[in-house]
């Protein structure tokens, strides 16, 4: 190919963000926005370069929402069932996917979960938030892909009495953004599971317990005394909503803690080079 063919050659969505110097989402927003012509070719996005550049020399894009309208709008359109409303809001508010999860995502189910138990909305409100959820969460995910070859192996899942499997989903993606492979295993996995698909790696993972519901922390650390009574050096975290503190985690038999997401992540993900 000609070097006049090549730069006439439209551009990925992602090296479309790398030429303006803006986060992926930012990007994908500027197209959601209709400020950055696009046509999806192959289930990819494709940006012709002299719209790019239009882009580049023309008026910045509207202002994206802020975080607290989002965060509201957002609530609303998971208890209506609202995909597309859910996905334009995740599109338009100018945050990294990672903050997307933490600060939109996550709080919002857990306020769902909460309005749920004082009676405030049904469980059928509940099981169509989440669903709404996991649509938006399987969109946004391919975002935490890192190029280049895995470093390190991680098994992410929720112990047998825990059947949320979201935050383990969400969790799954955090580390995976720091480079490992991530196996999810979802909800309600018992300890026979988690010890089939370690032994299945040979035991060079690192294993992670999202436990949301506090009657699975019992489960958890059975979990943990499981895999350990075979891996004795395994290293096993064991996090989430219900795991209150390092003290209470190291009870429960966790090797690492930490008092937010991304710091876990980061542990999680750390260590899974060492295993």
């Amino acid at each position: 190919m000609n070097v006049d063919a090549a730069e006439a050659a439209p551009v990925s969505l992602r090296e479309a963000a790398e030429r303006l110097g803006v986060h992926y989402m930012t990007a994908y927003r500027y197209v959601r926005l209709g400020h950055l012509p696009a046509e999806k070719v192959g289930g990819q996005w494709q940006i012709q370069l002299d719209d790019l550049r239009n882009l580049t020399d023309g008026p910045p894009p509207t202002e994206p929402i802020s975080l607290e309208t989002a965060a509201e709008d957002l609530h609303s359109a998971l208890v209506s069932g609202d995909e597309v409303a859910a996905w334009r809001i995740v599109s338009n508010v100018d945050l990294e996917p990672a903050r997307i999860y933490t600060e939109l995502l996550a709080p919002a189910m857990v306020d769902v979960g909460a309005r749920w138990a004082c009676g405030e909305l049904t469980i059928a409100d509940e099981h169509q938030a989440t669903a709404v959820a996991t649509r938006v969460i399987g969109r946004l995910g391919p975002s935490f892909a890192r190029a280049g070859r895995k470093r390190g192996k991680v098994i992410v899942g929720a112990p047998a009495g825990d059947h949320h499997s979201l935050p383990s989903t969400l969790f799954a993606d955090l580390i995976r953004s720091h480079g490992p492979e991530v196996i999810d295993l979802g909800a309600a996995t018992t300890p026979e599971a988690f010890v089939e698909v370690v032994r299945r790696h040979e035991a060079r993972v690192v294993v992670v317990l999202s436990v949301t519901a506090s009657d699975a922390l019992d489960d958890a650390a059975d979990t943990a005394k499981r895999l350990r009574e075979e891996w004795p050096d395994l290293c096993v975290a064991i996090g989430g909503r219900a795991v209150t503190s390092a003290q209470l985690a190291d009870e429960l038999g966790s090797s690492l803690w930490a008092p937010t997401p991304d710091e876990a992540a980061a542990a999680i993900a750390a260590s899974s080079l060492h295993a």
